[in-house]
C-alpha cells in the first residue's frame, strides 16, 4: 500500500459448512460445521526515508561549479520519499551563501500523490566580477511536514566549490609613451587606466613621475568606485621644453597599489609607465671654406682660409680641432677653435699656409678634417658641416732619370744568347735631380725564363742621385727547343719618401726590347717505368712513376685513367711537371679496391691521356714509343660466409618464462653477411625447442645493399605451464633461399641457451571457495553445492584428490576422488554434495568433507591439498510448526513488530497461543537477549497443554527504573525453541526487536572521565603524564579512569602506548560494567628503559571504548606524555690504574676492558695508542662497537718492549682517544687513559751477558710438581738454576765439538796438498750436465761422480750439509769443480 503502516494483522474468516446433494447420514456432521479462522501479518515494507542524488549519478562530493557561463556554471541534484506521507512533505532548500551561488527553488513539496515522483533543485553560480577566489559553500534541505515521520528528518546537505572566473589587476594601456620638447604648445600623450576586476571598496592609486624636468601627469592619483571600475580614466602626459641641448630622455611614471583599502587591490605590485621625451634642440657646427678646393703653392707666400661658427647655443664650451691629411705639404696657424656659450655664433678662421719641400712629388692633394669635443651632450658626436675641406699644394720641383746602353750597342736592335759565352747588355743610369729621401730604380723582364737584370734595382739618395749606377741584362739558358724569344727589360722609379717618383712618365721610366738567341735541341717526350702491376684486394698499395724527357716552357699535365675504379683507385688522378722541376719523376699510387664481392681475379688498365700545357711542344702530346698504359690485376680477397655475432653475456642466452631477460638484456644476436652477394640471401631462424625458447624474426633478407648492416635476432623464454626445470635450447641460423650458391652451400651455425623454469607446484583451487560451513537440508535438493578443482600449474603426471564425506547417512560426494592432469588442470574437475534424506528425527547433524591428501608421481603434487570442511545436515524430520505470537506496545498492535519500552513506564507484551491442539504438553521458554539486566519479563516459561493449547498467554516486558543514564537500549526477546515433555522438538526460536528509553539524565559530557595523580596525590585535569628510564624518578605516571555515565552493556577500555619502546600502560585492559561505572580505576604508566641516548621523548597514551553501547564504542581518548632520558654517550675502562708489563713479555696481567655507557645509533671507533712505544704496544690499535655490540666489553692487550736498557721500571700511558661516529651523541666524545708499568728486566755492569732466545712453549710439568703456594714441589729459583745449567752445558759442548770438526778438517787438507797431483787446464767452455754421470742412485750426494775425459778425478768432492740437494743444485755444485777462471782449487766444494 505504499503507507508506513507498520506490520498489519488480519484474518481470514471461513463460514460454517453446507451440505447439498443426496443426504448421507456419514455427512451430516459437517452441517453447520464452523472451522477455526485463520489469523495473518501482512508485513509493511515502507521506510521513511528522503534520498538526494547528484545529478548526473556518479557525481560526488564536493560539487565545482565556475561563475563563467557554460553549462560547467550549474549542478543539480534530486530529492525524492521513499513512502508515501500522511501529510505534505516541505523540504526547504538554501545556499549557505547567495553570494557566490543560489538555488532554482527554495522550497521543494511533495504530497500524497508525488511523493515517489523525484524532484530537482539546480544550484547555479553567481558571476559577481569580484577577484574573491574559489569559494566553498552548501546548500541545506530541511524537511517540514505535519506527518511525525517525516517530522525532523535530516537530509543531507550539498557541499558546492565556486570556481572564480575573475582576475584582478588594473590594466594600463599602453605601457610606453613618447612626447617632444616643443616651443609653443607642449606636446602630450595619454594612457588608459582600467580595473580588470570590480573591486570591494572604493580604491586610489597615488601615481608619481619620476622627472617632472621633461613631463607632468594630468592626475596624481587614479581612483575608482565599485560602480564605475570597468570605465577607463584617461591621464595625459605632457612635455616640458627645457631649453637645454640634453638628447632624449626617458623617464618612469609610476602607479602604486590602493591607498585606499580594498582585499586586493592593496596589495598589487606597483606598475610603470616608459616615457621617452624626444629632444627639440640640436647642435651642429658649419664649415666655409674660401674656396671649394684651397690651393696653395710651394713658391709664394700664398695662404686659404676657412670658416668655423656652431648653429646652437652651447651648454658648455666646444672645441673644434682641425688636421690634415699631410702635414709634410701644408700647415695651420692655429690647430682648433673654442667656442663657448657668449661667442657661439660669431665666425672663427682656421690659416692654412704650403711647405717648400724641395722635393720633386707634383702638385700633392690632401684634406682637413674637423673634430668636435665638448661636455655637452648636444655636442657629443656632432659632426660638422661639411666634416672635410680637400685642398692641394702646388710643387715647384721637377723628376727624372737619365737612362744609357752603354758599349756602344745600338738600342733598337739589342740582344742576348743562351750560350754562356754571348754577350750581356750594360744598362747605365743617374737622377735628373736630389730626391728627398730614397729612390729606387727596379728592372723587370717580361719573361724570366728569357733573360734577366743583375742586379734587378739600384738605389739613389741625395748623396749618390747623380753618380751613374750599371744594370746588365744576362739571357738565360731554358734548356727548351723554343726558338729564338723576344723579351724586353722595363725599368720604373719608386719611392716611399720622394712622390714625384712614384709616377711614371718617359722622364722617370723606360723599356728595352731583346732578342734572346736559342741554343737547345728536341728532346721530348714521357716515360713510365712499370707496364704490369699486381694488388690484392684489401692488400697493400703499389707505385709506379711518370717522367718527362725535356724541360717545357711552363707546366705539363698528364692525365691519368682508370678503366676499373671498382677494383683500384689511382692517387693523384694526373701528374704535373713545371719547367723548374721538370726532371723529377711523378709517383703515382695504385690502392686495391676491396668490393666485398667474390668475383675472382679482375684485370683492368691505367692510361696516360695526351698531355695539356700552354707549352706548343708537350700540349696533346702522346708518347710515340707507345707504352702509355699499364696492366693492373686485381687478387680477389672475399669469400662468402655468414657472421652471426653471439649473445655478449657468457655467449650463452639466459631466457625466463617469466620473460625476465637474465642475460641483463643481452639475449640477443647479430647476423650479418661477410661479402656482398649478387642477389637476395634468406637466413633461416629456428629454436630447436618453440616450447621453451621463441625468436622474434624466422626470416632475415639481405640485398645487395644491406649485406654488411647487423640485424638483430631477440631470443625469448616461452612460460609453458609445466614444472621441468630449467631447459636447454638451441637457436639454429642457416641458409634458407636465394640465387647465390657461394651462401647456399654455408653451413648452418647453433647459438645454445638455457630457459629457467618459472613453474612450481601451484595450489588447488576451490571454485567457488569452501565456506567455514557447508549447510545442506534434509529432501531440500536446492541446497545442493557443486565446486570445481583446478590448480594453479600443470602437474607432470595426473594427481587424485580424495572428495569424502565422513557420515554418508547425511551427506553424499558425486566422486570418490578427483583428477587433474596437464590437460585439465586449468579447466577443473566438477564434483557436487547433496543432503540424504534419512527420515529421521535426528536434528541437524555436524560432520565433514574430507580432502586429500593427494597421490601423483610429480612429487611436487604429491601428498598435497589436505583440507576438512565441517558440513551441517538440517533435519527435515522435525516438527515445524510455527507458534503464532502478536506484540503489543501501550495495549495496542505494534505496527512494525518490535517491542518498545520506557524506563519506569509502559511495557510490552507478547502474546502467545498454540496453532493447534497438541498431544502433550509444550513448553515454550521465554528469554531476553542482547539488552542487561534492566530488562525483564513475566516468566521465563510458557506451558501449553491439550486443554489450553488455544487460549493466549501474556508475556509481559518491562525496563526497570534506575538512576543511571543508559539511554537507549536495544535488546531481543527470544520465544521458543519450544519442545514437548518428552523431548520432543515442537517448534523453532522466534526472536522479537525492541528498543528501551532512558528517564535519567547524563551525568557527565564525556564518555571517558580520566584523572591525573601526581606525586602529591591531588587529582588534576589538562595533564601530561611523565616518565622515566629510571623508574624511580618517574613522576605524574599514575592514570585514574571513570566512565561519564551509566552503559547499557560492558566497556572495555584498551589502552596502547604509541611508543612502547619509551612507555607503557599497566593494566592495559579495564572494563566497567553498568554497575562499575562510576568506580575509579587506576593505571601506572611505566617508562622504559631504552639504553639509547635520545632526550625527552614525547608519546601518547591511547585509550579506546569498545562496547554494544552505541554511545561508548569505538571512542578513542589521547593522554600526552613524556619519557626522560637516563643515558648518556660515555665509556667505562677497566681498570684504569695498576696495569703493569715486564720486558720478558710476560702479558698475562697486562689487559683493560672498554664498554660503551649506552647504545649508539651507528658505528663507534677509539683510537687506541701508546705514549711511549719503547717501554709498551697495544693491540688492538682501533676498538669498534655497534649498536648491537655495544654493551660488549672489548680487551685491549699492552705488552712491555724488551729494549735491553738497564733503565729501571717505565711508567707509560695507554690513551682511548676521542669517538668517531655518525651517531651526533657520541662523535667526539673523550675516551680515557691507563696507567701502565714496564718492569725493567736488564741490569747494569760490564760483563757480556750471552741468553738463549725465549723457549716456547713453556714446558708442562705433572701435577703437584710446579711449586705454587699450596704444594712442596721445587722453589721457582731452582728451576731457574736448572734451567740455566743445562743450556751452558750445551753450549760448552757444542763449541768443543765445533773446534775438534774444525782441527780434523785442516788436518785433512794438508794430507791432500802432499798428495793430488797438478791439473790440467780446463777446457774453455763448461760441459753439459749429461757429461755428469751418476750411478742411478736417486740421492744425488751419493750418486758416483764422473768428470768429463781430460779432467781430474777430485779425491772428495763436499757438498754444503746447509743447502738443499735437490739434482740441479747438486750438478751446479759439480759444475763450479771445472770453472775455467780461476784456476781450480786443491779441494773441490
Amino acid at each position: 500500500d505504499t503507507i508506513l503502516d507498520g506490520n498489519q494483522p488480519f484474518n481470514v474468516v471461513i463460514g460454517s459448512g453446507t451440505v447439498t446433494g443426496t443426504a448421507n447420514p456419514t455427512l451430516s456432521g459437517f452441517n453447520g460445521f464452523d472451522p477455526a479462522d485463520v489469523q495473518g501479518t501482512n508485513t509493511d515494507n515502507d521506510a521513511v526515508n528522503i534520498v538526494l542524488t547528484l545529478l548526473p549519478v556518479g557525481t560526488t562530493q564536493p560539487v565545482s561549479i565556475t561563475e563563467a557561463a557554460g553549462a560547467s556554471r550549474s549542478s543539480s541534484y534530486s530529492l525524492v520519499l521513499q513512502s508515501q506521507p500522511a501529510a505534505d512533505v516541505t523540504i526547504l532548500v538554501a545556499s549557505s551563501l547567495v553570494s557566490q551561488a543560489t538555488v532554482s527553488t527554495n522550497n521543494v513539496v511533495f504530497t500524497a500523490g508525488n511523493w515517489n515522483i523525484a524532484q530537482t533543485v539546480t544550484i547555479t553560480a553567481v558571476d559577481d566580477l569580484i577577484d574573491d577566489g574559489d569559494v566553498s559553500l552548501s546548500i541545506t534541505n530541511q524537511v517540514m511536514s505535519s506527518d511525525p515521520l517525516y517530522s525532523g528528518i535530516t537530509v543531507g546537505s550539498v557541499s558546492i566549490n565556486t570556481i572564480d572566473n575573475d582576475a584582478g589587476g588594473l590594466l594600463l594601456t599602453p605601457t610606453s609613451l613618447s612626447t617632444t620638447e616643443t616651443t609653443g604648445t607642449p606636446s602630450t600623450a595619454t594612457f588608459s587606466a582600467t580595473l580588470q576586476s570590480q573591486p570591494v571598496n572604493d580604491v586610489s592609486f597615488p601615481v608619481t613621475v619620476s622627472d617632472n624636468t621633461e613631463g607632468t601627469v594630468s592626475h596624481n592619483a587614479i581612483s575608482f568606485t565599485t560602480l564605475n571600475w570597468n570605465v577607463p580614466q584617461i591621464i595625459t602626459v605632457t612635455s616640458v621644453d627645457d631649453l637645454i641641448l640634453d638628447g632624449d630622455i626617458q623617464y618612469n611614471i609610476q602607479i602604486a597599489a590602493s591607498t585606499l583599502a580594498d582585499p586586493f587591490y592593496s596589495s598589487i605590485p606597483t606598475q610603470t609607465i616608459t616615457v621617452v621625451n624626444r629632444d627639440n634642440d640640436v647642435g651642429g657646427v658649419t664649415v666655409t671654406p674660401q674656396q671649394t678646393v684651397l690651393e696653395v703653392f710651394e713658391q709664394g707666400t700664398t695662404q686659404q682660409t676657412v670658416q668655423v661658427v656652431l648653429t646652437a647655443q652651447p651648454g658648455s664650451s666646444v672645441v673644434v680641432a682641425a688636421s690634415v691629411s699631410d702635414n709634410t705639404e701644408v700647415s695651420l696657424v692655429v690647430s682648433q677653435l673654442t667656442f663657448t656659450n657668449a661667442n657661439w655664433n660669431i665666425p672663427q678662421t682656421f690659416t692654412y699656409r704650403a711647405i717648400d719641400d724641395t722635393v720633386t712629388d707634383g702638385d700633392v692633394t690632401w684634406t682637413t678634417s674637423y673634430q668636435i669635443t665638448s661636455s655637452d651632450p648636444g655636442y657629443v658626436g656632432v659632426v660638422p658641416s661639411p666634416n672635410q675641406v680637400s685642398g692641394r699644394t702646388i710643387d715647384n720641383d721637377i723628376v727624372g732619370v737619365t737612362f744609357a746602353i752603354l758599349g756602344g750597342l745600338n738600342p733598337s736592335t739589342l740582344q742576348t744568347f743562351e750560350d754562356p759565352t754571348g754577350s750581356n747588355i750594360l744598362v747605365g743610369m743617374s737622377l735628373i735631380s736630389s730626391p728627398l729621401g730614397v729612390v729606387q730604380i727596379q728592372g723587370v723582364s717580361s719573361d724570366s725564363t728569357e733573360g734577366s737584370a743583375s742586379p734587378n734595382a739600384v738605389t739613389f739618395s741625395s748623396t749618390n742621385w747623380n753618380i751613374q749606377q750599371t744594370v746588365t741584362i744576362t739571357g738565360v739558358d731554358d734548356a727548351i727547343v723554343d726558338g729564338d724569344k723576344s723579351y724586353s727589360v722595363a725599368f720604373t722609379s719608386s719611392s716611399t719618401t720622394d712622390p714625384g717618383y712614384n709616377v711614371q712618365t718617359a722622364a722617370t721610366a723606360i723599356t728595352y726590347n731583346i732578342i734572346n738567341r736559342d741554343n737547345d735541341v728536341d728532346t721530348r717526350g714521357i716515360w713510365v717505368n712499370r707496364q704490369s702491376i699486381t694488388t690484392v684486394e684489401n692488400g697493400i698499395s703499389e707505385v709506379f712513376t711518370v717522367g718527362l724527357g725535356s724541360q717545357p716552357s711552363t707546366q705539363v699535365t698528364v692525365p691519368l685513367v682508370v678503366s676499373d675504379t671498382s677494383e683500384g683507385t689511382i692517387n693523384p688522378s694526373s701528374v704535373s711537371f713545371l719547367s723548374s722541376d721538370w726532371f723529377i719523376a711523378k709517383t703515382v699510387t695504385v690502392t686495391p679496391v676491396a668490393d666485398n664481392i667474390a668475383d675472382g681475379d679482375v684485370q683492368y688498365q691505367i692510361t696516360l691521356s695526351p698531355a695539356i700545357s700552354a707549352d706548343p711542344q708537350y700540349s696533346g702530346f702522346v708518347n710515340p714509343l707507345g707504352n702509355n698504359t699499364i696492366t693492373v690485376i686485381n687478387r680477389d680477397a672475399t669469400a662468402a660466409g655468414i657472421t652471426v655475432s653471439p649473445p655478449l653475456a657468457g655467449g650463452q642466452f639466459r631466457t625466463s618464462e617469466s620473460g625476465v631477460d637474465l642475460n641483463n638484456g643481452n639475449n640477443y644476436f647479430n647476423v650479418v653477411l661477410q661479402s656482398q652477394p649478387s642477389s637476395n640471401v634468406l637466413i633461416s631462424i629456428q629454436s630447436s625447442d618453440p616450447t621453451e625458447s621463441s625468436v622474434d624474426k624466422n626470416i632475415l633478407t639481405f640485398t645487395p645493399i644491406n649485406w654488411n648492416i647487423n640485424q638483430r635476432v631477440s631470443v625469448t623464454g616461452v612460460d609453458d605451464s609445466v614444472i621441468d626445470g630449467d631447459q636447454q635450447f638451441s637457436i639454429v641460423v642457416s641458409p634458407a633461399a636465394g640465387s647465390d650458391v657461394n651462401f647456399l652451400s654455408l653451413p648452418s651455425t647453433t647459438l645454445t641457451g638455457v630457459n629457467v623454469d618459472n613453474d612450481s607446484a601451484g595450489g588447488l583451487i576451490v571454485s567457488p571457495a569452501f565456506p567455514a560451513t557447508i549447510r545442506l537440508v534434509e529432501n531440500d535438493f536446492s541446497t545442493v553445492v557443486s565446486y570445481v578443482f583446478t590448480l594453479q600449474t600443470a602437474p607432470q603426471f595426473p594427481v587424485t584428490i580424495p572428495v569424502t564425506s565422513t557420515d554418508t547417512s547425511e551427506s553424499s560426494v558425486s566422486v570418490s576422488s578427483v583428477v587433474l592432469d596437464s590437460t585439465n588442470y586449468l579447466s577443473g574437475v566438477q564434483f557436487s554434495i547433496s543432503p540424504v534424506a534419512d527420515n529421521i528425527v535426528d536434528g541437524d547433524v555436524v560432520h565433514s568433507l574430507t580432502v586429500g591428501p593427494s597421490s601423483s608421481q610429480d612429487p611436487s603434487f604429491n601428498g598435497k591439498f589436505s583440507q576438512t570442511v565441517q558440513i551441517i545436515t538440517v533435519d527435515a524430520n522435525t516438527n515445524t510448526n510455527t507458534i503464532p505470537v502478536s506484540v503489543l506496545n501501550n495495549g495496542g498492535v505494534s505496527a512494525n513488530g518490535q517491542l518498545s519500552l520506557v524506563e519506569g513506564g509502559s511495557s510490552s507484551q507478547l502474546v502467545v497461543q498454540l496453532p493447534s491442539q497438541p498431544t502433550e504438553n509444550v513448553n515454550v521458554p521465554v528469554s531476553v537477549a542482547n539488552g542487561n539486566q534492566l530488562i525483564s519479563t513475566s516468566t521465563n516459561n510458557l506451558v501449553f497443554t491439550p486443554a489450553n493449547w488455544n487460549i493466549p498467554q501474556t508475556v509481559q516486558v518491562s525496563r526497570a527504573d534506575d538512576s543511571v543514564n543508559s539511554g537507549t537500549v536495544p535488546f531481543s526477546v527470544n520465544v521458543g525453541p519450544a519442545t514437548t515433555v518428552s523431548g520432543t522438538p515442537y517448534s523453532q526460536q522466534q526472536s522479537f526487536l525492541g528498543t528501551s528509553s532512558d528517564n535519567d539524565a547524563t551525568t557527565s559530557s564525556s564518555p571517558l572521565v580520566v584523572n591525573n595523580i601526581p606525586s602529591s596525590g591531588i587529582s588534576q585535569s589538562g595533564f601530561q603524564v611523565t616518565t622515566s628510564e629510571t623508574p624511580s624518578l618517574s613522576v605524574n605516571s599514575v592514570l585514574n579512569f571513570q566512565l561519564g555515565s551509566a552503559p547499557t552493556a560492558a566497556v572495555t577500555v584498551v589502552l596502547s602506548s604509541s611508543d612502547t619502546t619509551e612507555g607503557i600502560p599497566s593494566p592495559n585492559t579495564l572494563v566497567f560494567t553498568p554497575s562499575s561505572w562510576s568506580l575509579v580505576q587506576t593505571v601506572s604508566v611505566i617508562g622504559q628503559d631504552d639504553d639509547l641516548v635520545d632526550g625527552p621523548v614525547s608519546y601518547s597514551i591511547i585509550a579506546r571504548m569498545t562496547s554494544t553501547d552505541a554511545r561508548f564504542t569505538n571512542i578513542e581518548t589521547v593522554i600526552p606524555a613524556t619519557n626522560s632520558d637516563n643515558d648518556a654517550a660515555g665509556v667505562v675502562i677497566s681498570p684504569q690504574t695498576g696495569l703493569v708489563t715486564t720486558e720478558s713479555g710476560d702479558n698475562s696481567a697486562s689487559k683493560f676492558t672498554v664498554v660503551l655507557l649506552s647504545r649508539p645509533t651507528g658505528q663507534v671507533t677509539f683510537p687506541v695508542t701508546s705514549d711511549d712505544t719503547t717501554e709498551g704496544t697495544v693491540l688492538p690499535s682501533q676498538l669498534m662497537f655497534t649498536s648491537t655490540s655495544w654493551n660488549i666489553p672489548q680487551t685491549v692487550t699492552v705488552t712491555g718492549v724488551v729494549d735491553n736498557v738497564a733503565d729501571g721500571d717505565i711508567t707509560f700511558t695507554v690513551s682511548v682517544g676521542s669517538a668517531q661516529s655518525s651517531d651526533s651523541s657520541y662523535h667526539g666524545s673523550p675516551g680515557g687513559q691507563v696507567t701502565v708499568t714496564n718492569r725493567d728486566i736488564d741490569s747494569g755492569g760490564g760483563a757480556v751477558v750471552i741468553t738463549s732466545p725465549p723457549v716456547t712453549p713453556q714446558p708442562t710439568f705433572a701435577p703437584g710438581w710446579l711449586p705454587n703456594s699450596s704444594d712442596d714441589g721445587l722453589p721457582s729459583w731452582a728451576v731457574a738454576l736448572i734451567v740455566c745449567s743445562v743450556l751452558l752445558f750445551c753450549c760448552l759442548f757444542g763449541f768443543l765439538m765445533w773446534r775438534w770438526c774444525k782441527s780434523r778438517k785442516e788436518k785433512k787438507e794438508r794430507e791432500m796438498n802432499a798428495s793430488i797431483p797438478p791439473i790440467a787446464p780446463a777446457p774453455a767452455a763448461l760441459p753439459p750436465a749429461s757429461l755428469y754421470s751418476t750411478t742411478g742412485n736417486s740421492n744425488p750426494i751419493e750418486n758416483e761422480f764422473h768428470p768429463p775425459p781430460g779432467y781430474p778425478q777430485p779425491d772428495i768432492v763436499c757438498l754444503p750439509c746447509d743447502e738443499p740437494t735437490s739434482p740441479s743444485y747438486a750438478y751446479s755444485q759439480k759444475q763450479s769443480l771445472y770453472a775455467p777462471s780461476p784456476p781450480p782449487p786443491v779441494i773441490y766444494a
